[in-house]
């Protein structure tokens, strides 16, 4: 798949690549994500990894840094909504 944000038709096969741009991150879910990126940008650092893969790998952690939880974003956007990952007592007839 071609590389979103990478150089031009350069390609990834890499897990996190081919996320890459393509977020759905649920807020209670973005810490363990960007926990995992960082974990994974580390380790391939020490062990010397291709400079594409510290690459695509700094790329994702600067995106789940930034990029606005979907759960959030349809709670502003549909004031008074229940999103699907609520209690079903929380919801209002």
């Amino acid at each position: 798949m071609e590389w979103i944000g990478g150089p031009p038709q350069t390609y990834t096969a890499h897990p996190f690549g081919l996320r890459l741009g393509t977020w759905l991150v649920r807020e209670g879910l973005r810490a363990a994500e960007l926990a995992e990126a960082e974990s994974a940008l580390a380790q391939s650092t020490q062990l010397g990894r291709p400079p594409a893969d510290i690459a695509i790998l700094k790329q994702t952690v600067r995106e789940l840094a930034d990029i606005p939880a979907h759960d959030r974003v349809f709670e502003t956007r549909m004031p008074g909504h229940a999103y699907w990952h609520r209690p079903v007592a929380a919801i209002s007839p």
